[in-house]
């Protein structure tokens, strides 16, 4: 999470909480009563950022990049990367409101 720009506010045995500007994010291990087979989460994690091209220039060779960095047909400027569980983050700014 550190790659990515995270600072980690908090942890404690199988839980921490990292933060970056407005977003505010727990983790943790799986519950221990239920048996967990892996990531079984098919969407992404969708993240709004104010610098998103910055970030890009920061991750694009640190990260192993689902999609780069495109403004999309609605107006959105976002990439995608896979975390270390194999989830996709998404990372999206958006245009200036008119």
């Amino acid at each position: 999470m550190e790659q990515l720009g995270f600072t980690c506010t908090l942890q404690l045995e199988g839980f921490a909480r990292v933060r970056l500007g407005a977003a505010d994010i727990m983790l943790s291990l799986p519950n221990a009563h239920v048996p967990w087979k892996g990531p079984s989460f098919t969407g992404s994690i969708y993240l709004d950022v104010d610098n998103v091209d910055e970030l890009w220039e920061t991750l694009k060779t640190r990260a192993r990049i689902v999609y780069p960095i495109e403004t999309m047909e609605y107006g959105v400027r976002e990439f995608g990367l896979l975390d270390d569980s194999g989830y996709t983050l998404s990372f999206a700014q958006h245009p200036p409101a008119t």
